[in-house]
């Protein structure tokens, strides 16, 4: 899968306003950063086969798709980003560097239709790159995820 290009602006991926509770802030923005830094990077590069082993989910990549794809690889949907939505790995970029939501469950970036969330994980379940939907209004996953 060739690369669709770097991202022009490439300034870093934001964690503007991610807390933590006392003087844990910084510990808790260096564990975001391990997260999201290597999706931001890899979006940045424009290289699309290492973003595609990012996925947190790797046997279910349900909050990943864009269309109806019954064993799709994650490589093949991210492909379907670009050819359903026009979004590609520049775009994915430019999400990750608005300021992000934080909430109980992680960070929650979005930038016009495209929403993309982090987990923070569980006891049980590493945190990771949770979900990404580049056409959020279109998907009803991603509606209701976004309800209040």
């Amino acid at each position: 899968m060739p690369p669709t290009g770097p991202s022009p602006a490439c300034a870093g991926a934001n964690l503007e306003g991610i807390t933590g509770s006392g003087d844990d802030t910084g510990s808790v923005q260096a564990y975001w950063r391990g997260l999201v830094g290597p999706v931001y990077e890899a979006a940045c590069a424009g290289d699309e086969r290492p973003l595609s082993n990012l996925f947190l989910f790797v046997e279910s990549h349900e909050d990943f798709m864009t269309s109806p794809c019954p064993g799709c690889t994650p490589g093949e949907i991210i492909t379907m980003w670009l050819k359903d939505f026009g979004f590609g790995t520049e775009d994915l970029a430019l999400l990750l560097e608005t300021p992000p939501t934080q909430d109980q469950s992680g960070l929650t970036y979005r930038r016009g239709d495209a929403v993309t969330w982090f987990s923070r994980g569980t006891h049980d379940t590493p945190g990771g790159w949770a979900g990404l939907y580049p056409g959020c209004e279109a998907d009803r996953r991603c509606r209701e995820y976004l309800a209040p």
